[in-house]
């Protein structure tokens, strides 16, 4: 077994470093914080998903948790109610006002009712039209290919001139 995969195995049998990882990255959201908490390396966790499905699961759900808990409660607090603000008057309070987030309430009102949210139409029956001069042509032939072509050239409009009537 090599160095890496002994602290791994370690790692995997200690679950009270892994339920340190998981909850300081269902805290911060952040997974080099997570590591360095635990003790453990990205090489180390990468090994650990793809050996135990249920740490997999568990990491997901750690960030998922962090994302509701943190993010998505922190949107809505500024968007839906909003933060007080102090108001000055010559350096002195003299009142507060609640102000809201407008491009956050956008966002928190596109992910929970459909017709907020952007939609995005790509035609994807397009044409795109490239004009190419002969010239540009010739110019990536070699000798022996720009020879041919002008034997095609000179073939192909004397069959149009004899099918064209008069």
């Amino acid at each position: 077994m090599t160095a890496s995969g002994a602290i791994g195995e370690a790692f995997y049998k200690d679950p009270e470093r892994r339920a340190l990882y998981l909850r300081v990255l269902e805290e911060t959201g952040e997974k080099t914080l997570a590591r360095h908490e635990a003790g453990v390396s990205v090489k180390v966790i990468s090994w650990l998903r793809g050996k135990d499905p249920e740490f997999h699961d568990a990491e997901h759900e750690a960030l998922r948790m962090y994302r509701a808990k943190h993010i998505a409660s922190e949107i809505h607090r500024r968007a839906v109610v909003g933060t007080v603000r102090e108001i000055y008057y010559n350096g002195v309070v003299v009142g507060h006002e609640r102000v809201y987030s407008d491009a956050l309430l956008k966002f928190h009102a596109q992910r929970h009712i459909a017709e907020y949210r952007d939609r995005l139409r790509v035609d994807q029956n397009t044409t795109t039209k490239h004009v190419v001069s002969l010239e540009q042509i010739e110019a990536s032939l070699s000798p022996e290919s720009r020879a041919d072509l002008r034997r095609i050239l000179e073939r192909e409009a004397a069959r149009a001139e004899e099918s064209s009537p008069e």
